[in-house]
């Protein structure tokens, strides 16, 4: 299956500053270390407890945080990323890494990835691929200017891209936009304060399709709403991927929600990615220990249901100093020794389902 995104070793450190002269003191290691693809069409739903990193996941694809270290490649094709896998292979079974030889490899790599990688590409170049990456936040209040009319929210990005020819142009598409997303034209001059919150979602919809994107980030679009608006909004959003042939990363806490409305899925926990496989796999056969207790949460419609709630002990442990080994041992009521001691790898335990376990680790 193509990817439209593809990332490796994605870490965001937030700086903790102290004292008169604000010297770093330590890090928030919201995101650190995670590798995983998002197929292109498809919907991957990325969940997990409140503070886990999803939205610095979300906010550093589309390039509103700046990473720590990685790398993402956006929309290349199959042939560089396989080019650049086997030219990193062949560099990693070198001895002498300083041999001419090891040196032409890893020239030819380092071009491809300064080529390809996004967080590499110059201002000119990044800024032509910010009109492919956009975003829906969460807060339909607070992600929309109250000063300025919801026309010109839309057409923000049409404006910074050059996107028209004449005012009239700029009116046609903008009412265009609106009206897709069920929101009167005619209501172009209001402001947001004048809308309802699930109006106001559909006005952060109409500006992120307005550059034409082929990823769209949903930051828990749904999660401010009404229950019944909840279901017109995600109804919506599998009209427009349909008609726009867009790929979604739908960042979640509700796990009813993502099972409904993602393709994918992949468990975050404390800045790491610890279960991602399709959807009926995860909901089906739960790996991970924490991705048990989370689905073991999500209310069942039927009544006086045999299924027994997992409560896990303790908190999450702070970012700022992660435990050692693996990060949920201190939760986790089949810890071992080596948890405590080792990070497990995310590996694939069976086909296309990914989990970082030492209960499931071959041997």
């Amino acid at each position: 299956m193509e990817n439209i995104a593809e990332l490796y070793n994605l870490k965001k450190h937030f700086e903790i500053r102290a004292g008169i002269l604000k010297r770093v003191v330590g890090h928030v290691k919201a995101v650190d270390g995670i590798t995983f693809n998002i197929p292109k069409g498809k919907t991957l739903g990325l969940v997990g407890e409140s503070g886990c990193g999803k939205t610095t996941v979300g906010r550093t694809i589309v390039g509103l945080y700046k990473p720590t270290e990685g790398e993402m490649f956006f929309d290349v094709s199959r042939e560089n990323i396989d080019r650049m896998n086997d030219l990193q292979n062949r560099y990693n079974g070198f001895s002498d890494i300083k041999s001419p030889e090891a040196r032409e490899v890893f020239a030819e790599l380092e071009a491809l990835r300064k080529a390809n990688d996004i967080y590499r590409l110059s201002k000119g170049d990044l800024l032509k691929k910010r009109k492919e990456l956009q975003m829906v936040f969460q807060d339909p209040y607070g992600s929309l200017n109250p000063r300025i009319p919801v026309g010109d929210i839309i057409g923000e990005g049409l404006d910074i891209h050059k996107l028209y020819k004449t005012k009239e142009e700029r009116k046609g598409i903008i009412q265009n936009l609106m009206d897709i997303t069920g929101i009167d034209p005619a209501y172009i001059n209001r402001y947001a304060h004048e809308f309802s919150g699930g109006q106001r979602q559909r006005i952060g919809i109409a500006r992120a399709l307005s550059l034409n994107p082929k990823l769209i980030v949903l930051d828990e679009p749904v999660s401010a709403l009404d229950v019944s608006i909840q279901v017109q909004i995600l109804e919506l959003l599998n009209k427009l991927k349909s008609d726009f042939n867009l790929t979604y990363m739908f960042i979640a806490h509700d796990l009813s929600v993502v099972e409904y409305f993602a393709d994918n899925v992949a468990v975050m926990y404390l800045g790491k990615i610890v279960e991602i496989a399709d959807r009926d796999s995860l909901y089906k056969d739960k790996l991970h220990p924490y991705t048990q207790a989370l689905i073991s949460a999500v209310p069942l419609p039927v009544p006086n249901s045999n299924r027994k709630r997992i409560m896990l002990e303790g908190d999450v442990p702070s970012p700022i100093n992660p435990p050692s080994g693996c990060s949920f041992h201190p939760r986790c009521k089949y810890k071992m020794d080596i948890c405590t001691r080792e990070t497990p790898e995310l590996k694939e335990v069976k086909p296309g389902h990914k989990c970082a376990c030492w209960l499931h680790e071959k041997g």
